[in-house]
């Protein structure tokens, strides 16, 4: 089977399981990491959209995966159905039967019997959370994920795309006070960092009132583990990025 290289650099993500090698990288079809992230999917009502990822695997020797799926919150009349080494399943199906060979450095899209997703949305106007979990069923504990949050509205399509920027936290892992850059667009009128754990629960918002600055956050308030935190503008999500929170 004919196989797409990537020609870059891949950056290991932390792996969520100490003492486990993480073999599989996630990327997006620009060819940026996204394991153990949010991805933020816009969508008006009653339309669908479809995410693809691509598999890599980062060692020299070949790798076979398994895809799973939790479906955290979704609308009555919303449906999805994923596809991952050559078979598709729908919204019934949590537990992909069919597994992923991949050869060591290799990467696979869509077109190969890679990983997409189709997300098709009800009239709800509301933010919808689907994980799914990449994994070596011969070792657990090589594995990543990945939620996708659907955000939907009407007139999502009309609207432009929110500006801005934000950092990377400083230190990262954290164990007491914590730094993070940001910038938004003059034309913002409310902006907020806002911080989830890993099934996509707000644990702690900050608001901030400057375009330009720093936002000093204290890690004492927050258990140990892992989250991600987003930069959102008139709320809508310009970036999210992960943090790591060790006492």
């Amino acid at each position: 089977m004919s196989m797409r290289k990537i020609i870059t650099t891949v950056s290991l993500l932390c792996c969520a399981f100490i003492g486990f090698s993480q073999s599989i990288v996630l990327l997006d079809t620009n060819n940026n990491v996204v394991s153990n992230s949010i991805i933020d999917v816009y969508v008006a009502p009653g339309s669908s959209t479809i995410t693809e990822l691509l598999i890599h695997n980062s060692t020299n020797q070949t790798r076979t995966y398994k895809c799973r799926r939790a479906i955290l919150s979704m609308a009555a009349d919303d449906s999805t159905q994923f596809c991952f080494g050559g078979l598709c399943y729908g919204f019934s199906a949590n537990v992909g039967s069919q597994l992923l060979t991949v050869i060591g450095q290799d990467t696979v899209d869509f077109v190969h019997n890679g990983f997409h997703c189709d997300f098709v949305a009800g009239t709800t106007n509301s933010v919808r959370m689907v994980y799914y979990r990449f994994e070596d069923p011969s070792n657990l504990g090589d594995s990543t994920n990945v939620i996708i949050r659907y955000t939907t509205q009407v007139g999502i399509n009309e609207l432009s795309s929110p500006s801005g920027s934000v950092s990377n936290a400083s230190p990262n892992p954290a164990s007491s006070l914590f730094s993070i850059n940001y910038s938004v667009s003059d034309f913002s009128q409310k902006t907020k960092l806002v911080i989830y754990n890993v099934l996509g629960k707000e644990v702690k918002q900050i608001v901030l009132k400057d375009k330009i600055g720093t936002a000093k956050i204290n890690a004492d308030e927050i258990p140990s583990g892992i989250y991600f935190y987003s930069l959102l503008a008139d709320d809508k999500v310009i970036s999210t990025k992960k943090l790591v929170i060790s006492h």
